[in-house]
């Protein structure tokens, strides 16, 4: 956005019929319509590799969250192995459900690795 003024607002485009930048000025209403355009509906998944849903945009993101009075995502519960355990409603998931004795580990198993060409993406931080 480059200006506002009473109900019109003026912005920054770039023309791709010419690739130059140029400026328009609409309503307010209408800039609003065409901003939210781009917000993907509720529960729908989107590419969030690029504008403000872009790792590198973080900042960005959390700024127009505070400008719009929305508290900060709260981080998901983290849910270790032994909470998964008691959840499912088995009683202590340090011992053997079928006879009742301690679980003893006896190796860590190596992570394997991902064939040539396959895609891997990285879980959101």
């Amino acid at each position: 956005m480059l200006a506002a003024e009473g109900e019109d607002v003026t912005f920054g485009y770039t023309d791709p019929r010419d690739g130059k930048r140029k400026a328009m000025t609409v309503s307010a209403a209408a800039f609003l319509d065409r901003v939210l355009e781009h917000v993907p509906e509720p529960g729908t998944h989107g590419v969030r590799a690029y504008g403000l849903y872009a790792a590198g945009k973080r900042a960005v993101l959390s700024h127009c969250r505070a400008v719009l009075g929305q508290p900060p995502p709260e981080p998901p519960p983290v849910l270790t192995w032994q909470d998964a355990w008691v959840a499912r409603g088995d009683a202590d998931p340090t011992r053997c459900a079928v006879c009742g004795r301690p679980l003893v580990g006896t190796r860590t198993l190596p992570r394997r690795r991902p064939p040539p060409g396959e895609v891997r993406y990285a879980r959101a931080a």
